[in-house]
Formats: structure tokens, sequence, C-alpha cells
């Protein structure tokens, strides 16, 4: 922030509090001044009240010495502005330009009585005032836009005819064209919906768009909403024409801004209005039957935010609250190909490649999504969009609670995706936490980082169409209650230190190890007790009948209590990947079908399991039994001196590879015998005793141990 905007914002406050004040001086009685601590009375007004109160009591000189010292205060006040002038006098040249030249001119000079503030209450009061000079200032005190407004004699009807709101321009009485001058709204750093009759409690549709269209004609700027207000908008008509039956107002539309675009909240809430029409519907607003071509349909708005084709930043921070209100819709019938797939979304942007910060943002029941859009992403080597999403809470929203259309480099920490059509009125399919679609983009290196999808009426995260690959989830929750917890169905989708309860219905398999869906320290289960409803959807925990190929499984843990923990069919090299990872099945549970390539030292399953295709490059434990540890009996004859006796053992259930390596026990005294073993055939263990004593040894029965060591 430059010395000149420090010096500018104080000269500003000055002439404001010095308009006010010299109304309170100087004012009539039935004067009242407007501040921002409420409303107060000129001296003459007291007075009078007083002398109304008191009588013959009246201590004049004690009144009197008050008008004094007030005088003196506004003496003052002119004195700290020229030598505020003095001071942008010096930084003009430098940085404070033509702008800070100008509030110099309509500043010049002391105040006089022609310089001070007039009164408005309304803005036809501001508008029929006459015989000003540029820069005498008026305070407007309309409710809710209040304002200090200055007289500009420039050909301002541009500015008017864009501001039909007149938030920023009154044109005069005597010219409404703004032609010949106009009264101009002082300080535009931030605006503010009020400025435009917002949030007065009606409807703040038209203030809505008039924000818009202001931050558009800009390139850019603030919005700041009032601290904890409602806002409420959303309004339709009868159109009856072949695209819609009531065709809705524009709501907030910011387009292809160059400077950042920054939307404060301070924990303001917008809401869709009561009894907005959302479906097909007839003229008489009845609903009609289902429209798979959308004519005749009825959707809320695109969103209420949408944002397209900036190259700026853009920002929404602050807390900012955002209630689709669906329950108090009118709801027609269907349109689209499936459900009630019509515009009705909190926020939509798309086409923007500046970066996009959403932070501590609330999304709820709206009739389609809670968020979607996308970022530009034509192929891998596209650079990094730089879209972050931060502690947001995007739930019950009737189709999905955020639909991701594409982009690269979206970074989500600490989001909830929860409760997508989850008591509402309506449903639409998915019904997803998120929906990982590239429809406008490619989506490429998405990072969820401690996010949280639960009981969705579908998945919690789905991945099935368009060219999508290379996402990321780090400690994340998917809980399924209706649907699945998580639908990856993409390349290279990756999960550190993720729970999952409830059924995965896919994976990825792919004979490129890193393209297929990769878990890594994760937990599965369908215990109640990890449920927030105490329901977990039926089915495996992790089913990849869909094929499995090279899908890895690292560290991870399952517990089944209800559903068999997995399907991974394959094997042969074409199964997934088992690594130092554990399943505890509830033994009345039917079977888990487990054919995997084996790896890690520390494999184990317990429950009920079929294992018809186990490649070993590893160990496990089936039930307490190690399958890479054969045993069989053995009670040789007696050996001759210079001879050897056999053992052969049997793997055929457990594959073993000539070429492997085995290691041999016999749990008696081999009394000088030479004892060695190695895999003779497929699937067949070969285990001798030679005897280069001179003389014959008969050994005692006892048992073979045998372990296989796979080659790696």
């Amino acid at each position: 922030m430059t010395t000149a905007y420090e010096i500018q914002k104080s000269v500003e406050q000055i002439v404001v509090d010095g308009g006010l004040l010299h109304n309170v001086v100087q004012g009539g009685a039935d004067t009242v001044v407007q501040t921002e601590g409420g409303s107060v009375k000129s001296l003459a007004g007291l007075q009078r009240d007083f002398n109304v109160q008191a009588g013959d009591i009246l201590d004049v000189s004690k009144v009197n010495a008050g008008i004094a010292a007030a005088a003196s205060l506004s003496a003052s006040a002119a004195k700290d502005l020229a030598t505020l002038k003095a001071a942008i006098a010096q930084v003009a040249a430098s940085d404070a330009g033509a702008y800070l030249a100008a509030i110099q001119s309509l500043t010049s000079g002391s105040p006089t009585t022609a310089q001070l503030t007039l009164q408005a209450t309304s803005r036809t009061v501001l508008a029929g005032f006459t015989g000003t000079v540029a820069g005498r200032q008026a305070y407007l005190s309309e409710f809710p836009r209040y304002g200090m407004f200055f007289w500009s004699t420039a050909n301002l009807s541009t500015n008017v005819t864009a501001d039909p709101q007149q938030g920023i321009y009154v044109p005069p009485a005597s010219d409404r064209s703004g032609a010949s001058g106009a009264w101009v709204r002082l300080d535009v750093s931030t605006p503010r919906l009020e400025w435009w009759g917002g949030g007065a409690g009606g409807d703040d549709t038209d203030a809505a768009a008039a924000i818009g269209d202001y931050i558009t004609r800009l390139g850019g700027g603030f919005i700041e909403l009032a601290p904890g207000k409602t806002y409420n908008v959303g309004r339709q008509s009868l159109a009856n024409d072949n695209q819609y039956m009531f065709k809705p107002a524009r709501l907030f539309e910011i387009v292809g801004c160059t400077k950042p675009v920054v939307i404060r909240a301070n924990g303001a809430r917008i809401r869709f209005n009561d009894g907005l029409y959302f479906g097909t519907f007839n003229a008489d607003g009845t609903p009609a039957g289902f429209n798979a071509a959308g004519k005749a349909s009825t959707p809320c708005i695109t969103a209420i935010f949408a944002i397209t084709s900036c190259t700026g930043s853009i920002t929404v921070e602050g807390g900012l609250e955002m209630d689709g209100n669906v329950a108090n819709m009118h709801i027609g019938g269907g349109a689209g190909d499936t459900g009630w797939q019509l515009g009705g979304d909190g926020i939509y942007f798309s086409g923007n490649t500046g970066q996009i910060k959403i932070d501590n943002l609330r999304a709820h029941h709206f009739p389609r999504d809670g968020m979607q859009g996308s970022t530009p992403c034509l192929n891998d080597a596209a650079p990094f969009g730089n879209v972050l999403f931060i502690n947001c809470s995007f739930h019950n929203n009737v189709r999905n609670n955020f639909s991701a259309l594409g982009g690269r480099g979206w970074f989500f920490l600490n989001c909830s995706f929860r409760e997508a059509a989850v008591n509402t009125p309506i449903g639409s399919a998915p019904g997803s936490g998120i929906d990982l679609e590239a429809e406008q983009s490619n989506i490429r290196n998405f990072i969820f980082d401690n996010c949280e999808f639960v009981n969705n009426s579908s998945c919690g995260m789905v991945a099935d169409s368009g060219d999508t690959k290379d996402v990321q989830f780090r400690n994340c929750r998917f809980v399924g209650v209706s649907g699945p917890s998580c639908w990856p169905r993409k390349p290279k989708m990756k999960f550190f230190n993720c729970t999952f309860v409830g059924s995965i219905i896919v994976v990825y398999p792919s004979v490129d190890p890193d393209l297929a869906t990769q878990f890594s320290d994760c937990y599965f289960t369908d215990d109640a007790k990890e449920s927030p409803t105490g329901a977990v959807v039926d089915g495996y925990l992790v089913n990849g009948g869909g094929g499995n190929q090279n899908v890895l499984f690292d560290q991870c843990r399952f517990k089944a209590t209800k559903n068999p923990a997995v399907y991974l069919s394959g094997g042969g090299g074409n199964g997934a990947i088992w690594r130092n990872s554990k399943a505890v099945q509830d033994p009345s549970l039917p079977i888990s079908i487990l054919s995997v390539n084996l790896d890690g030292e520390y494999n184990s399953f317990d429950g009920g399991v079929s294992a018809p295709g186990i490649t070993y490059t590893g160990r496990i434990l089936i039930n307490g039994v190690d399958q890479m540890l054969y045993s069989q009996a053995f009670n040789p004859t007696s050996i001759a001196p210079g001879s050897v006796a056999y053992a052969y053992i049997s793997a055929f259930a457990k594959p073993a590879a000539v070429g492997w390596k085995v290691s041999a026990t016999f749990d008696q005294s081999l009394l000088g015998l030479i004892m060695t073993c190695y895999i003779s055939a497929a699937d067949t263990i070969t285990v001798s005793f030679f005897n280069p004593t001179p003389t014959a040894v008969d050994l005692p029965a006892g048992t073979i141990a045998a372990r296989i060591q796979p080659n790696i």
C-alpha cells in the first residue's frame, strides 16, 4: 500500500467528517445527521429541545461554549486537511498519479459553505440538487445505500447507462442521461450490495446482478458482504419459449476480469428465495412430465456466482454460506438424461487461468451441485492451475456436492463432501460427494488431503468418465452408507493412509504398475461403528471383479464384520499385489477370493478364503498357517553306505517352480547323513538323505518341513 493511498484515504475521511461536523454545528433545528454511530441532531435542534424542556433555566453560556468548541474543532480539521494536501502535492508526481491530483483539486482551498456536505435522504433528493459545482459533496442517508457522493461535471452517460440501479452514479433530475454530469459515490474501493439496494431484507436479485456487472466493467475488484447478513436472491418470470417456461433473472455474473476478484464474506449468507420453480412446468405453474429435450424447463440459474474467462486471480474468503433452499422450491418434472439436470449451483467457474482460492465456504441444499467448474488443461504438460479449496464444506446438494469438470494442479485441504441427495426433496444421478468427470478439459494432478466423503446417496468419490489421471488422496475418509464409499476407475489414482467404510466397487487395473490403483497404509472395514448412521453399504470391502492387475495393497488392513473382505481375481501375474497386508474376516461370512501376486514377509488372512491363484514372491499366513511352509511325515528304510533315500513333497496347492530356493529340516537326528532339497519339477519338492558313513543308517520316523523362497 503506497503512502499516497494512505494520504488519499485520510483526505477522504476528513472531508466526510468535516462535512458531518459542519451540519451538526451549522444545521437548522430540524437537521439530523446520519453517522456510523447513529443519528445525531444539530446543535440548534438540541438547543430547541433543551429550551422546551428547561424553559427559563437554560444556561445560554454553556450552549454558546459548546458551539464555540465545535467551531474550533471544525477549524482544526480544516488545518489538518491543508497539511495533508501539501503532502499529496509532494507524492502525487511519484506514485499518486492523476487520481490523487483529482482528489487534491476537489479539496483545494479551505472548507467553505459551498464545499461542505449536502444532506440527501433519498436519491430523488440527491438528483434534485441544483447549482452545484465540481467537487461538491453530499451524504446520501437512504437505507441501505448510505454513503458520500461528489458532483462531477464530466459526461458520465456511459456510466449512468451501465448503472441503472444507481449504486455508483446518480444523474441529476434535469438530465437523466448523465451527459451533463452526475453524482458519483466517493469511495468505491470495496463495493457492497447495499449500494444497489441489497441487504434490506427483501429481494437482492437486482443488486447481485448490478455488482457482478460492475466488477466485470472494472476488470476485477472487491465485493464486501455485510457481517452475518443474509442476502436473498433468485427471481423468475414467465417466458414460455423453447428454452424456459420460467426464465431466471441474472445474479452474480463475473466475466473476463484481468485483475484480482475478491469476495469477502464476513460470515454472510446468500440464499435462494422461497418459491422458485425448478423442473419442467406448464404455463400455469403446474408440474409437467419428464422432458428429455429440456424444453419448457426451469433452472434456478446457472449458479449464484458464475465466474468465467478471467485471467486475474479469484478469491472467496471469510466464511461464506451458500444455501440453495431446495426444500422451499416448486419442483416440476425432470429434465435432461435423468433426474433434474438443470442449472442451480452455488458457484460455477470455467475458463479461468488465474489462481483460484476458495477458503471456508459452505455450500448446501442446491437443486443441482454445491459447486462445479473447470480450469483449462489440454495435456499432461499444461501449467498448474493453482486451484485451492481450504476448509470447505459441500453437503446435501441434489446431484453432486462437487463436480470437477477438468483442470490441473487442484488441491483440496480439510474439505468435506457429505450427504449428496440425502434428506433432499429430489435426487439426481450420480449423487456423489465429488464427481471427477473430465467433460470440459482433462483432469491431472489433483490432491485431496485430510478430506472426508461421507454418507452420500451414491459414491463418496467417483471417477469414471472423461480423461482423468493422476489423483492422490492423503489422510482421507470414505464412508458408504447407501452407495459405494469410493469408485476409483481411472489411471494413477493413489490413496495414502485413508480409511474406507463400506464397499469399493471398482479399481483400475493396468499392465503398468504405476497406472494401476494403489493403496498404501489404508484401512478397509464394514464395521457399523465407523458409520455416522450405524449403517454400511453391502458388498466386498474391495471388489476388483472388473480386473485388478497390479492394483497394489501395501501395508493395508481389512476388517470384515458383515461382508467378505476382498474379491481379487486373476493371479499368475494378472492379479493384484498384496504386500505386508492383513485381513481379518468373521468366519461366518462367505469366503473371500484372494488371487494375488504376493509380496512382503508379513501378509495374513484370517477367515474364509479361497486362494486359487497366488503367485509367491513373499509369504502369507491363512488362518495362521504359513502358506510357504510344507510338511510331510518321513520314515525311510535303512540307508546303505554311499546310498541316497528320497522324499517327495507335492506343492500343487501352493505353486512352486524349478529354480526357486527351498530349505528343509528334519525333526530327528540325521545320524551323520547329509540332507539336501530342491524343486525337481513344477510343484514338486525333492528332499534327499545321503549316507557318507561306512555303515548303514536307519533313521527314526519324523517330519520333514520345507519352506519355499521364490526367486525375485
